[in-house]
């Protein structure tokens, strides 16, 4: 996932932020868990007032399926840069 652009107003002008892609491999959320191929996903607000990013990556290096979906920190810098942080959170499958 990326924050493509920035800018202080919406009519802009933008700047393409140097961090991009904020979700891949070699990223903490990611790596941390081995995942490879990232996928889109969406933030969200916790109960406690906390934002989350939920995303897909694929089953391993040489399957896509089955994907999974993860969840990790999303946090937004007073500066407005966006970050995808944490420890991700792995799925459990109750049967």
């Amino acid at each position: 996932w990326s924050s493509d652009v920035c800018s202080s107003d919406l009519k802009g002008p933008w700047t393409k932020y140097s961090g991009n892609p904020i979700l891949r491999w070699d990223k903490e959320a990611a790596k941390s868990v081995g995942l490879v191929g990232t996928g889109h996903g969406a933030p969200f607000v916790c109960a406690d007032g906390g934002y989350k990013y939920i995303f897909h990556a694929h089953a391993s290096e040489t399957s896509v399926g089955p994907r999974t979906s993860y969840i990790t920190d999303f946090n937004i810098s007073d500066e407005g840069v966006i970050s995808i942080t944490g420890k991700t959170i792995e799925p459990v499958i109750i049967k």
